[in-house]
């Protein structure tokens, strides 16, 4: 009881919680993903297409990528920036007059962010041409608040 009264019982309450929903976790979620059937179910959930035999054919995590471009493009607009620069491991920065502007209330890129930003600005013709060059330019007119040149490249190496 001393313990608990020099610790707080709010502070307790939320240690014990999380506790419980660590074994809840570790006892459902990763045991149960251990038969083949609550897999499958557990990757239908996430949005993958199952084949014959149980073969994942696709996974898609349901990112809502086009949102998050978006998010990012008004916060250009708003600022008044002439560019949006978007980077592998690097928090998503703009240039305003001339200078860089790291967004670091949103969180770094990562490749798969990276790819799915840019592929939400893109139609299935782009985006085969950049898979197919590893480089891609064109224009993009965002809701009628400005028209974006858009490069996007793979990095070597």
């Amino acid at each position: 009881m001393k313990a608990l009264a020099e610790v707080g019982k709010k502070k307790a309450f939320k240690f014990l919680l999380f506790s419980l929903l660590e074994v809840i976790y570790h006892r459902l979620v990763l045991h149960l993903l251990f038969f083949p059937i609550f897999r499958k179910i557990f990757l239908q959930i996430l949005g993958a297409k199952i084949g014959k035999n149980s073969q994942i054919m696709e996974i898609k995590l349901k990112m809502d990528h086009s949102n998050q471009i978006k998010k990012l493009l008004d916060t250009t607009v708003s600022e008044g920036a002439s560019d949006l620069l978007i980077s592998v491991n690097c928090y998503p920065t703009i240039r305003i007059t001339g200078k860089l502007v790291p967004l670091t209330k949103e969180k770094k890129v990562s490749p798969e962010e990276a790819k799915g930003l840019a592929f939400s600005l893109m139609d299935d013709a782009k985006k085969e041409k950049l898979l197919a060059e590893k480089e891609i330019d064109f224009s993009y007119d965002f809701e009628e608040k400005g028209r974006f040149r858009v490069n996007i490249f793979y990095q070597r190496g």
